[in-house]
Order: structure tokens, then C-alpha cells, then sequence
């Protein structure tokens, strides 16, 4: 997971396109939250402040995959 979000966030690879292959049982945090956080970060002006962006779901899919996985999202 922390590698997928990694490429995602990667200056430079706003084009790429990366698949997140979930079975079935996935919780929704990483099905619809994740992916929604992932695209409100992208399109976040440079340094805003994630938690501005998000509902109460999507912050907590961004506290518990985007912080862990070590990327900085308040400056891109």
C-alpha cells in the first residue's frame, strides 16, 4: 500500500497510470476513500494543507495510508 501511494504522489508522474487491485473484502477506506484522497492531493494547490481538503472518511483513509506511508502531502 505504502508504495502505491508513493508513485501516485511522485512529482512527474501526474500521467501515470497506476492500478490498486482490491479483492472484494477490501474495506472502502482504501476502494473509494483512498482513491479520492489521492486525487484531491494531486490537484491540491503546492502546499496547502491536506486536512483542509478532505470529509471526515477521506481523512481518515490520508491519516492512516498517506501519513504512513511517509510522504510528505503539505509540499509537493
Amino acid at each position: 500500500m505504502a508504495q502505491f501511494v508513493q508513485q501516485h504522489l511522485w512529482p512527474g508522474h501526474e500521467h501515470d497510470r497506476l492500478v490498486l487491485v482490491t479483492s472484494s473484502n477490501a474495506a472502502t477506506t482504501i476502494t473509494t476513500d483512498l482513491a479520492d484522497v489521492l486525487d484531491r492531493l494531486r490537484a491540491a494547490p503546492t502546499g496547502s494543507a491536506p486536512e483542509s481538503l478532505f470529509n471526515a472518511k477521506q481523512a481518515t483513509a490520508h491519516t492512516g495510508h498517506v501519513r504512513w506511508s511517509g510522504v510528505s502531502t503539505a509540499t509537493r
